[in-house]
């Protein structure tokens, strides 16, 4: 059971791999130079973390060795990258002419993990919600319930991934939720693109409903 559950962590990363590749693929021309960088860097932060988590769970499943460091690694570096993703999408939103310009500013010291139950709650419903408005302006309802009902998966996964199962089976609950939650951002990232997410001008609809 336990090796099941280390390698069905791997499908969720998979699915939310492709979704990115097609929605960063789609929206590139719609962003910023800074959006793409953190949309990018962010996706890719998330990424990266999820697959230390599959290593970490066959390493140990296997009984090869407990690689502490990829499993401390996952949630700073995920809840992060989630950040960074959905202020990628603000950005998308608040571009101009000549692109918005960010200003870095230095993260105080903390030795708390709530700063990054911030950073990845935040994050996930910024990027989220960002791309269901993008998606209501497509007219695409059915990616709109379908980034909703994904969005509250994750929030359950967030949830269920704070507790501390003793028995196997509750942590298959959670890689099912993860997985369902990632299917339907998939689902919706494959609408919009064959709904013509990247020829899609964001800044004309928006001049056209001004004017």
């Amino acid at each position: 059971m336990e090796m099941l559950i280390a390698y069905l962590d791997l499908v969720p990363t998979a699915i939310f791999i492709r979704a990115t590749i097609i929605l960063l693929r789609d929206m590139y021309h719609m962003m910023g130079r800074t959006a793409v960088s953190l949309f990018a860097a962010g996706n890719a932060m998330v990424i990266v973390a999820g697959i230390y988590k599959c290593l970490w769970k066959i390493l140990m499943y296997v009984k090869i060795c407990d690689f502490a460091a990829l499993n401390t690694s996952f949630f700073p570096m995920q809840s992060t990258g989630f950040l960074l993703a959905g202020i990628g999408i603000l950005l998308m939103f608040r571009k101009g002419k000549n692109g918005v310009k960010l200003i870095a500013a230095a993260v105080p010291v903390y030795t708390s993990s709530l700063i990054f139950v911030i950073f990845q709650v935040m994050g996930l419903i910024v990027m989220r919600l960002g791309i269901v408005v993008l998606a209501k302006k497509m007219g695409r309802i059915a990616s709109v319930v379908a980034l909703l009902m994904s969005l509250a998966a994750m929030m359950v996964m967030g949830y269920l991934s704070a507790k501390d199962f003793s028995e196997p089976i509750y942590n298959l609950y959670a890689e099912l939720v993860n997985t369902l939650g990632q299917t339907l951002y998939l689902v919706a990232a494959c609408d919009m693109h064959r709904s013509g997410l990247a020829d899609f001008q964001l800044e004309d609809k928006e001049q056209e409903r001004i004017s």
